[in-house]
């Protein structure tokens, strides 16, 4: 989902909004003040949504607050959020993408941790 122009499919102005095709660290809630004023991927779990506030816990069993510009509907219990870091620690969401409904967030952790042992092969 665009947040830029509500469509469920690519388009220039989202490119321009969330840093085109710069590379976006995954992140999970302990690393997130580590990140202000960046653009990241979070995933997580949904624990709580009201209106334009979702609250996900994320691989490392960490809360984490994302922000929408306009309240966000038909998400799934696991999402793919990419958005910025705002001082205050919450993620102005960009695109959301939905994961589904089993998920393994403990598998994902897994692969963070991969990624952290080997930035060269993961930080191109």
């Amino acid at each position: 989902l665009c947040i830029a122009c509500n469509s469920l499919t690519f388009c220039e102005q989202l490119k321009t909004k969330t840093m085109g095709d710069q590379y976006k660290p995954r992140v999970v809630g302990g690393d997130i003040m580590d990140h202000v004023n960046d653009a990241v991927v979070v995933v997580g779990q949904v624990q709580e949504q009201d209106g334009t506030t979702l609250k996900v816990r994320c691989a490392d069993d960490q809360a984490l607050t994302l922000t929408f510009a306009e309240p966000v509907q038909d998400l799934t219990k696991f999402v793919e959020i990419t958005g910025k870091v705002e001082a205050s620690g919450t993620v102005q969401v960009w695109t959301a993408s939905n994961l589904g409904e089993d998920f393994d967030l403990a598998m994902y952790a897994q692969a963070l941790g991969v990624i952290k042992q080997y930035p060269e092969v993961f930080h191109a």
